[in-house]
């Protein structure tokens, strides 16, 4: 495989908003210099299903290799003067001297191009546009890019291309050590022309599923297929703002809603597990000690037919504190 370097109280506070749709925006998703991450690169899977309040279990994920990425000052580069603009360059693999350059500004994120001596060098006139900002679920942008390169041997290249951008999906994910909510994936279809010289030309079309926790700048998970290659990237559970987000609430569904009888209770989480559901007063009227669980979605079937009609919020709890609730109805 090619590498590719591109207490209830507070649960009732929370009823309405732990699955809403969330916003990337230049403030949540521009990496500060000096910041590190490390991906797992594995085989490819398929990226799970469209829509709002998605749960993506990704819990069995393996990987074969891992690869880093290192933040650095532009300026502190040997020819980050060559990409002007730039203000975010990627370092893959340091020490390597591998970087790849790109643009954050209000308006989105832009690749400007890749130095990689000794290899290929490649600067966009127009540049490729990675993120819309601020973004959020059914947004959508497209956008066309242009620019040339130099490869080993002295080969140079012209690249033009459209990329195409759309937020598709809004959830809950799993990966294998935890589970990340109000999660925004991004879906993009590309078609790349590169005309090399001397040689031949080449037309790639890519499709790429990102998903983003906002506040962690790097993409969570990375599901690509192309013409020639495929490849699932995932960010390991050390990489920098990935043990924030994980703190941070559960992620619930109930089906249906309104309900009758009984309820189907989906969430992510992992450790001891506690349920409870409160009434309109915060007054527990069913509580039960779901024990240890894994990494994973899981589902809990919940018998509701002894509760009077009316609003009801069902909390989950982890023994390390991590809290969701979601509110239904019994008609």
């Amino acid at each position: 495989m090619r590498t590719r370097y591109t207490a209830f109280l507070p649960c009732l506070f929370l009823g309405l908003g732990l699955l809403a749709q969330p916003t990337l925006n230049f403030g949540n998703m521009t990496p500060l210099e000096g910041s590190s991450v490390t991906y797992n690169y594995g085989p490819h899977v398929e990226p799970g299903s469209a829509g709002a309040d998605q749960m993506w279990d990704f819990s069995a994920l393996t990987y074969t290799e891992q690869h880093s990425v290192l933040f650095v000052p532009v300026g502190s580069t040997p020819n980050g003067s060559s990409f002007p603009g730039a203000t975010v360059c990627q370092q893959y693999d340091p020490p390597n001297q591998l970087f790849g350059y790109s643009q954050f500004s209000v308006a989105g994120a832009d690749v400007l191009g890749t130095d990689f001596p000794g290899f290929n060098t490649t600067h966009f006139t127009d540049p490729r546009r990675s993120l819309e900002f601020p973004f959020t679920f059914n947004d959508t942008w497209s956008d066309t890019f242009a620019g040339d390169g130099t490869s080993i041997g002295g080969i140079t290249s012209t690249i033009t291309g459209t990329v195409d951008g759309t937020a598709d999906a809004y959830g809950t994910l799993t990966l294998p050590y935890g589970t990340f909510t109000n999660v925004l994936r991004v879906h993009t279809h590309s078609v790349t022309t590169t005309v090399m010289t001397p040689g031949g030309s080449s037309v790639v079309t890519e499709d790429v599923y990102l998903f983003f926790k906002a506040g962690t700048a790097m993409e969570l998970l990375n599901i690509a297929q192309s013409d020639n290659e495929s490849s699932t990237i995932f960010l390991t559970e050390n990489s920098i703002g990935v043990p924030e987000a994980l703190a941070r609430a559960i992620g619930i569904e109930v089906m249906p809603n309104p309900a009758a009888d009984a309820i189907s209770v989906t969430y992510g989480a992992v450790g001891v597990v506690k349920l409870g559901v409160y009434d309109a007063l915060g007054r527990a009227v069913l509580t039960n000690v779901l024990g240890h669980v894994p990494p994973g979605i899981h589902r809990e079937q919940l018998d509701v037919s002894m509760l009077a009609q009316g609003q009801y919020v069902l909390c989950i709890t982890t023994a390390d504190g991590q809290t969701g609730s979601r509110r239904f109805v019994i008609e």
